[in-house]
């Protein structure tokens, strides 16, 4: 099966399939740890994000075990940010030098990406009870397993999402408007998490209508991935200032300097295509999509 809701099955039987196949995901991951915890961590990591985009889309069903559960996954995921984090600013400083190529000489490369692994492995060093950690995340997912039959949600169809999805990309929709008039690396990172969970919600609901919402997946993908090196940037620049102990002056200068050239670059490149997604009034948007699911159901409905 996939991340996805609304085609045959009911809105509350298939919602408690994708919260099981999502966790059943992550506990595999998390099991097979040994060989790559970084990939494994950041795979998990994903896994429960989607399932709190999951939660989110049912909100307006679910009342107190929204709260209840979007909390649980959110300090399930946080148990395991710090190695993954670690292993993410060498990922960002390789972009970063991979888009200046020439602006950095390759001896400077290799000296920065070499305090940075050793960063990320005195890190690791230190989390010595990282696979503990890792056992007591499973455990956790397992009880949460058990949880998701509870869940209750009452109506079906698009009465059942419309509430969540509505929230949702209001507040994306808000937190452009801030980003672009605040500019600070705050309100860039508050309007990506809200673009994420519209955009699980846009997998979610993919069968509405096929064509039309592969665009928008498509779109909300470039756009994410604009916002997300944006940020990572932003979580390198702080890293910069908190621990220049580790680098050269010489090297700072050059890595703030490049990089809040690249900040202008991704922000430029998300406004033109969060304009495009974000346009629509979120009345309108909810108004339509009604319409998608009223006619998907006629044509299955034709099609037996």
């Amino acid at each position: 099966m996939s991340y996805r809701l609304l085609k045959e099955a009911s809105v509350g039987k298939d919602a408690r399939r994708v919260a099981r196949e999502q966790i059943d995901r992550a506990i595999e991951n998390l099991g097979n740890s040994h060989d790559d915890p970084h990939e494994a961590i950041h795979d998990s990591r994903k896994r429960l994000k989607k399932l709190r985009g999951l939660l989110r889309l049912l909100r307006g069903e679910l009342d107190d075990v929204y709260q209840r559960e979007n909390h649980f996954f959110r300090d399930e995921a946080r148990r395991l940010a710090a190695a993954r984090d670690a292993e993410a600013m060498i990922e960002t400083f390789d972009q970063l030098a991979e888009r200046f190529e020439g602006e950095l000489d390759d001896e400077m490369v290799q000296t920065i990406r070499a305090t940075l692994v050793a960063r990320r492995d005195e890190i690791a060093e230190k989390e010595m009870d990282l696979d503990e950690r890792i056992s007591q995340v499973i455990d956790n997912l397992r009880h949460a397993r058990a949880r998701v039959r509870k869940w209750d949600i009452e109506r079906d169809g698009f009465a059942a999402i419309k509430p969540g999805l509505l929230r949702t990309y209001r507040r994306a929709r808000v937190a452009m408007k801030e980003a672009y008039k605040e500019e600070t690396a705050e309100a860039f990172h508050e309007w990506r998490k809200r673009v994420k969970y519209h955009r699980y919600h846009v997998r979610l609901l993919r069968d509405l209508w096929p064509k039309l919402m592969k665009g928008r997946r498509k779109a909300l993908k470039e756009l994410s991935d604009y916002l997300g090196d944006d940020h990572d940037l932003a979580v390198f620049d702080q890293m910069l200032c908190a621990e220049s102990a580790r680098f050269d002056p010489k090297q700072i200068e050059v890595l703030q300097t490049l990089s809040d050239i690249r900040h202008g670059e991704l922000r430029a490149a998300a406004r033109r295509v969060g304009r495009k997604l974000f346009a629509e009034k979120p009345k309108r948007l909810a108004k339509r999509w009604s319409k998608f699911h009223r006619a998907e159901k006629q044509a299955r409905r034709r099609g037996k």
